[in-house]
C-alpha cells in the first residue's frame, strides 16, 4: 500500500481502504508485534497525512480506532 504525498498546503483527499488492504494491515501489525519490531504508519487526519513510528503493544478488536503504539525502546 502506498500513499502519494502532496507537500503543498492544499487539503488532501482521504484515501479509502478496501477489505483486502485492511486485512494486510492487520497481518503486518500481528507480525511486527510477534517480532517486537517498529512499525511505520501513515495516517490521515484533519485533511493531511501524518507519520507515526513505534512498537505496537496491543491490537484491539476495534482496530484501528484504538490502536496503541509505544515510542519507547
Amino acid at each position: 500500500m502506498s500513499f502519494e504525498f502532496d507537500r503543498d498546503n492544499k487539503k488532501k483527499t482521504k484515501p479509502e481502504l478496501d477489505e483486502q488492504q485492511l486485512e494486510l494491515m492487520e497481518e503486518t501489525i500481528g507480525e511486527t508485534m510477534a517480532e517486537n519490531l517498529d512499525l511505520c504508519f501513515t495516517y490521515f487526519r484533519d485533511g493531511d497525512f501524518h507519520l507515526l513510528i513505534g512498537k505496537v503493544h496491543y491490537q484491539p478488536s476495534c482496530w484501528p480506532q484504538a490502536l496503541k503504539v509505544s515510542f519507547q525502546d
